[in-house]
């Protein structure tokens, strides 16, 4: 899945456009990607890439929809085609990121992170 890791860069900085059309249709479009990989690797580097982002590797985020979107898009990354021991390590992932996020933003805003995550995902 070569093209999994070469669309991850545009689909974050969708996540975090200004315009909201954008940010909706660049949730929908990780949601689709997602669902069709069952490679865990290709779908541990998109959490990871999306985590980066949370975390200030594109600038920092100030705008809470931003955000949000992007924990949108990180939840709904749990509808991928991945199972069993391969799934568990993803959600391992997503807690290791979750926990670093926290760290940077303090823990009001990891509630944020939970609600997000959780409202749309199964890790």
């Amino acid at each position: 899945m070569a093209f999994f890791s070469q669309l991850s860069k545009p689909f974050s900085s969708s996540l975090h456009a200004k315009d909201d059309t954008t940010r909706e249709a660049a949730v929908l479009a990780t949601h689709a990607l997602a669902t069709k990989c069952s490679d865990p690797e290709a779908v541990k580097e998109l959490i990871r890439s999306l985590f980066a982002v949370l975390a200030g590797s594109e600038g920092k985020l100030t705008v809470n929809s931003h955000k949000c979107s992007l924990l949108q898009a990180i939840g709904l990354i749990s509808k991928c085609a991945v199972t069993g021991n391969a799934m568990q390590n993803l959600c391992a992932v997503v807690f290791e990121a979750s926990i670093k996020v926290r760290k940077l933003e303090g823990p009001l805003y990891f509630n944020l992170i939970y609600r997000e995550i959780a409202s749309n995902c199964r890790f």
